[in-house]
């Protein structure tokens, strides 16, 4: 992942190179110690050779480092521009508006180069993420948030666990860009589904991903309108990434359904990755996630092969098993419904089926936030974002550059299918 900041001071690194007053400036350019006002900063680096008090006017700048010491600095994303001869000629610079805090010494500064500020430049980098898209696996769901992406907030607390949250680091994360982590302060205490309408007599094949950290970790799908349980309860214990896996029968009288994985007692620890899914084996169809605008995004459709057994009935090793080829699905597109795409699918393998398709960016607030596109691609497609708007010719050089490295990435590489025109019977 790299961090909005990031990919500002990788196209400032190349921006300010050609400001023949920035060119020999450090990015970020660091205090070197306290102006004693909010309207200044100090660094011993702006004086190198003779100057004047004009040097910077104008130059737009950004606090992008919050340093507590000795006193609250300047909170991070303020931005200013440098006052009229607004250089003291030896190390400090005047601008206004006037920051909330003092900036400290060892505080951070993005200077930018003439014709670019803060908001030009997040304004590329967002034209930037909106514009590009990504290769991403997708599971149609029965339930809400599948993938995982909206927090918490639709996976609520079974019993009262003393954690319930989501995490985005490696090492907790199977796929998908976040993990639900819990932890049980009593028996049968962990996260819940939202509830769920079915048929009774359908088939269905459900899939979770889960590593089970501390004690027994069960997954049950629960018959609300019974109060019982489809199926049998499935117990993991394995303190690695293990994928349960089973088809069955929506019982008799069965109205609603959910989804409940839990500890089996005090401190029991677990992980739950993308995705989770629920799908019925004899046809339902599943309305399609807004960032789907087009079939032409969806490269392939797959399906999930149980793979390697575990321990456990019904659990196995995770991915053991690659996804494997789907035959191309049916869908049905309504531009003026509330739900433009809805696809039909009947698993003929037994097995929850997903799509590969190109997907946009997420893009990025908060110069701390991460992005999960690449870094050199984002360099380059910024750049040539910013070069394009001001009319610079050297705009065509980072065009190509981000073409080739979209290209070697598949970035918005979407098949166009063509279709024979009808015959008309002789």
């Amino acid at each position: 992942m790299v961090t909005l900041l990031v990919i500002k001071q990788d196209v400032l690194k190349v921006l300010n190179k050609r400001d023949e007053v920035l060119s020999r400036l450090p990015v970020p350019i660091a205090t070197t110690t306290i102006a004693g006002n909010k309207s200044s900063f100090r660094s011993t680096r702006l004086k190198r050779g003779t100057t004047q008090a004009n040097r910077y006017d104008s130059i737009e700048g950004e606090v992008v480092e919050q340093v507590d010491t000795p006193g609250t600095g300047a909170t991070i994303g303020s931005a200013f521009a440098v006052d009229d001869a607004g250089f003291d000629n030896s190390d400090q610079i005047t601008y206004s508006p006037a920051t909330d805090q003092l900036i400290n010494t060892a505080t951070d500064i993005l200077l930018y180069a003439k014709g670019v500020s803060k908001d030009t430049l997040e304004n590329a980098i967002a034209e930037m993420h909106r514009e590009t898209d990504g290769p991403h696996v997708f599971y149609p769901s029965l339930f809400e948030d599948s993938e995982l992406e909206a927090g918490v907030l639709n996976w609520t607390a079974l019993g009262s666990p003393s954690t319930r949250e989501v995490v985005t680091t490696s090492a907790q994360n199977l796929l998908g860009f976040q993990a639900i982590h819990f932890v049980a302060s009593a028996a049968d205490e962990g996260v819940k589904s939202e509830i769920v309408s079915v048929h009774q007599g359908e088939e269905f094949v459900l899939m979770v991903n889960l590593f089970a950290q501390v004690g027994t970790i069960s997954v049950e799908l629960r018959d609300l309108t019974n109060d019982a349980t489809i199926g049998s309860v499935v117990a993991i214990d394995e303190p690695a990434w293990t994928t349960i896996q089973f088809t069955g029968t929506i019982p008799g009288n069965c109205e609603t359904l959910e989804l409940r994985i839990y500890g089996s007692a005090n401190l029991d620890e677990a992980y739950i990755s993308a995705h989770i899914v629920l799908q019925m084996l004899t046809g339902r169809s599943y309305s399609m996630p807004t960032w789907l605008e087009a079939e032409s995004q969806i490269l392939q459709w797959c399906y999930q092969p149980r793979g390697l057994q575990s321990e456990d009935t019904d659990s196995f090793v995770a991915l053991s098993e690659p996804l494997k080829g789907e035959q191309p699905l049916l869908v049905t597109r309504d531009e003026r419904a509330v739900h433009p795409f809805r696809v039909h699918i009947k698993p003929g393998n037994q097995a929850p089926v997903a799509m590969i398709a190109q997907r946009e960016f997420a893009a990025v607030t908060g110069n701390l936030t991460n992005s999960v596109i690449n870094r050199q691609y984002a360099k380059e497609a910024t750049l040539y974002r910013l070069l394009r708007d001001l009319g610079d010719p050297g705009a065509s050089q980072w065009a190509d550059a981000s073409f080739i490295t979209a290209e070697r990435l598949r970035y918005g590489a979407r098949d166009i299918i063509f279709e024979d025109p009808p015959r008309i019977p002789m």
